[in-house]
């Protein structure tokens, strides 16, 4: 039986999950749409599952995906920025690469928690996540409120 090479398995494994991530940004109208809705996904199936500790498992791969998608969405520009002055567009997109990073923070400390078995505190960091959802929903989806 032949032997797997490592190199060419983590370079064929880094592109598939590059791959499996620009998937969502073929489903939306926007790529930044694409990887909200994927991450609004996770986090549904996630606030379903995060205090059942048959499910740490899945949790955590699923916390990967999400991260990965803050990390991808984190490079995305919000829509409607164009009409903004230049100087309201950069403080803008300052705003939001803040908010996607501690979004991205506190689904590392939602992993911690996880790996520690620590479920109370998963499920105060997913509120957390949910609560920054609708602070950045507020700031860059004013149609939406």
């Amino acid at each position: 039986m032949p032997r797997l090479n490592p190199k060419s398995s983590a370079v064929s494994t880094f592109f598939l999950a590059i791959l499996l991530l620009a998937i969502p940004a073929l489903r939306a109208d926007s790529p930044l749409e694409g990887h909200m809705e994927t991450m609004e996904k996770i986090y549904k199936t996630l606030k379903k599952q995060i205090k059942d500790e048959t499910n740490r498992d899945s949790s955590l791969k699923l916390i990967q995906e999400f991260q990965l998608n803050v990390l991808v969405a984190k490079t995305l520009t919000p829509p409607g920025l164009d009409k903004l002055t230049p100087e309201e567009k950069e403080k803008a997109i300052t705003s939001y690469r803040t908010l996607m990073m501690n979004v991205l923070r506190t689904a590392i400390d939602l992993e911690q928690a996880l790996l520690e078995k620590n479920f109370v505190q998963a499920e105060e960091e997913l509120k957390t996540i949910h609560d920054l959802e609708d602070a950045g929903h507020k700031e860059f989806r004013k149609e939406d409120h």
